[in-house]
């Protein structure tokens, strides 16, 4: 499944807002926002001069062969 997530990117790199577009159960909306928020980007720029952004983010989940077959 998908999470997906709305992210405001500051002028140092750092999240500061994290808005959920597309959310899924069992603690994975949490997980992916718990992740976003400790990420780090580099800043967009205009001109040559960082400025805060925002950009829609995927965070995919998925399950491997063993898992899915309960193993």
């Amino acid at each position: 499944g998908v999470v997906r997530l709305r992210l405001t990117v500051g002028t140092q790199g750092r999240v500061t807002n994290v808005e959920v577009l597309d959310g899924l159960p069992y603690g994975l909306t949490e997980e992916a926002v718990r992740v976003a928020r400790q990420s780090h980007f580099m800043p967009a720029s205009k001109d040559g001069e960082p400025i805060v952004a925002t950009r829609d983010m995927d965070y995919v989940f998925s399950l491997n062969d063993r898992m899915a077959a309960g193993l």
